[in-house]
């Protein structure tokens, strides 16, 4: 889900300039090792050193080597944290910890972008770091260091990387693995919360202050008996201080925990501290919370996906060292480790030495979904770079995998086993959305008994398909001579996200009155701007659509251009085209008399679908 790469460098005298930039990994299928001597490609889970600037630098996921900060020997930037690494953690939980951290920050329907930077602001204006250590304090002699000791030679107006902290993660020893998610997160979120969220939101998140919406959540958690704080009683009596900073920060990482269900995923169960373990508790029973939470956390953080999660800490540094050594891990990441083939004939695996932290199998036919709401109506999964396309148990499975395989496609274009877009594919994975294959009365059915669940607020169908109805084209178009409506109504759900990800290029004024390039080419192609579809177009338009509104017809016209685009329109291989909507059959025509749409396409770096779907999704192809 996240490309992760990180660079090192051994430190010496003749440090690297300042401006030097860290090697562009964004592009390459293996990661380097760079020495003043040589430069050797190694797997892409291989974590790199360089050597750093000295101040926060704008090398994002990269690994630094410096002595300026010790007894810290190691740090990473990630949204504008710093996570300060002490000698003996490994670089697996480095890894961990920082995909953890940005999972976070995936973009959904509810992000608000300008609240979002301004958290990423504060952490790197505030100077505030994670710290990170391995096993517990006594590993270090008791006591842990504190902070950078470069600190204590600062004079008494800097603020670098003093004491914006809040506590250490641990890198726990490989019996207490079955942990190391709820600590990585747990600290995390007291770091977000302590040193972020109270300086974005000052009034609702300060714990001094009685009145306010952090301070009443807590105290009507406690007054319902879901939160207890006696085993805190100590620290109230050597600073009340303290204790009202502790129990707040305690209860703003169960709040949020709950919220984003994540109790099962992290092996944690309600307990005698706090009692509460879903997001819909949570909603009845402390409403204060959970408006907290909606109006604040929900704008600037999502909830990491739990499959990823999940994989991501499925196998432990000693458990993956040991598999290396035996040759059975071939140096492949945590997050890639995926069934054999022969266990499921329908899992693709990626060669660990591609280009990606991908942590899932790529494409895969599952037995279930991971919410109950979803089984109860579907019988058929195929999770796609993290989507699912689902199936009724009438629907035929090679529909599914067709769908599934288009799917893939759309995202993968070129089928090097990495989205296209990785922030598309985020963006759709972190909203939920679904490729249905069904009927209209599954439909009705399925959303009619969602009211209440879970699915009603976190599933999303932006299309579908019928398997009764739609048109298949098994093999693709060319082979079936057929139209395949899962052209269209695939890149229906995909082209969601590129609405809301890129708004200044694709936005559709569905939620959002600016105009883009996708809408005033829209309005070039009709003839003008028509908030309805006008009863007869001008005569100089080249796209005529009666059927719905304008936000619909920017839809309908972006999959038009698109697989005119990619040659699917062709009369030579369909008859699909012209016709009474659409008259632009190929790419050349589309660069003559859609001159907006073509340039918006090829010519703004846009990593969109370039060959027509077939439904063969094989990502080897290089």
């Amino acid at each position: 889900m996240i490309v992760f790469s990180v660079i090192i460098i051994a430190c010496n005298t003749d440090i690297q300039s300042e401006n030097q930039q860290a090697p562009d990994q964004a592009n390459s299928k293996n990661i380097v090792i760079e020495t003043k001597e040589n430069a050797t490609s190694v797997p892409s889970d291989s974590t790199m050193i360089d050597k750093t600037p000295s101040q926060h630098t704008n090398e994002e996921n990269i690994i630094f080597y410096d002595e300026k900060y010790i007894p810290f020997n190691r740090f990473i930037d990630s949204n504008g944290l710093r996570i300060f690494v002490l000698d003996g953690v490994s670089e697996d939980i480095i890894f961990k910890i920082t995909h953890t951290f940005e999972s976070m920050w995936e973009s959904t329907l509810h992000t608000d972008e300008l609240l979002r930077q301004e958290l990423r602001d504060t952490f790197k204006k505030r100077y505030v770091y994670q710290r990170v250590g391995y096993a517990n304090p006594d590993y270090y002699g008791g006591e842990p260091p504190v902070y950078p000791l470069i600190a204590d030679k600062l004079n008494e107006n800097t603020s670098e990387y003093t004491h914006n902290h809040i506590d250490y993660i641990w890198e726990k020893e490989p019996q207490e693995q079955t942990r190391q998610s709820i600590e990585v997160i747990e600290h995390l979120l007291h770091t977000i919360t302590d040193q972020g969220l109270r300086f974005v939101f000052p009034e609702t998140w300060d714990w001094n202050d009685p009145n306010s919406m952090l301070v009443r959540a807590m105290n009507d958690a406690i007054d319902k008996g879901y939160y207890n704080i006696e085993s805190y009683d100590d620290i109230k009596k050597h600073s009340l201080d303290d204790f009202n900073r502790v129990i707040a920060t305690e209860f703003a990482f169960w709040m949020i925990l709950s919220a984003w269900d994540m109790f099962e995923i992290t092996n944690m169960s309600a307990n005698e501290e706090w009692n509460i373990d879903s997001s819909k508790v949570l909603e009845q029973e402390l409403p204060i919370a959970y408006e907290l939470y909606k109006s604040t956390v929900k704008k600037v953080l999502s909830p990491p996906n739990h499959d990823y999660l999940k994989e991501l800490y499925s196998l432990n540094t000693l458990e993956r060292k040991n598999k290396e050594e035996q040759g059975a891990g071939n140096n492949t990441p945590p997050s890639q480790i995926t069934p054999k083939p022969e266990e499921n004939p329908s899992t693709i695996q990626i060669n660990p030495s591609a280009k990606t932290t991908e942590t899932l199998p790529i494409f895969e036919v599952v037995s279930e979904h991971p919410k109950a709401c979803i089984n109860d109506h579907f019988s058929q999964f195929v999770r796609v770079h993290g989507m699912y396309v689902v199936g009724d148990e009438d629907a035929p499975s090679d529909y599914v995998l067709h769908t599934a395989n288009i799917l893939a496609q759309y995202l993968d274009n070129d089928e090097d086993g990495i989205p296209d877009d990785q922030v598309v594919t985020d963006y759709l994975v972190a909203n939920g959305v679904i490729v249905p294959v069904w009927t209209k009365d599954i439909r009705e059915n399925f959303w009619s008994s969602a009211r209440g669940t879970w699915c009603e607020d976190n599933i999303r169908t932006v299309a579908s398909m019928y398997h009764a109805d739609s048109q298949w084209a098994i093999g693709g178009i060319e082979k079936a001579k057929i139209w395949d409506s899962n052209l269209e109504e695939v890149w229906h759900v995909v082209s969601e996200a590129w609405y809301r990800v890129y708004p200044e290029y694709f936005n559709d004024k569905f939620d959002d009155p600016r105009d883009s390039l996708l809408t005033e080419a829209v309005d070039a192609a009709r003839g003008g701007y028509f908030e309805e579809a006008p009863k007869i177009y001008p005569a100089e338009a080249w796209y005529r659509y009666f059927d719905c509104p304008y936000g619909c017809q920017v839809h309908e016209y972006f999959y038009w251009i698109t697989v005119a685009n990619i040659g699917a329109l062709d009369p030579a291989i369909t008859n699909w085209c012209p016709n009474e909507e659409w008259s632009i059959c190929t790419k050349e025509e589309l660069r003559i008399r859609d001159v907006r749409a073509y340039d918006l396409l090829n010519n703004h770096g846009f990593k969109l679908p370039t060959h027509i779907p077939d439904g063969s999704y094989s990502p080897t192809k290089q």
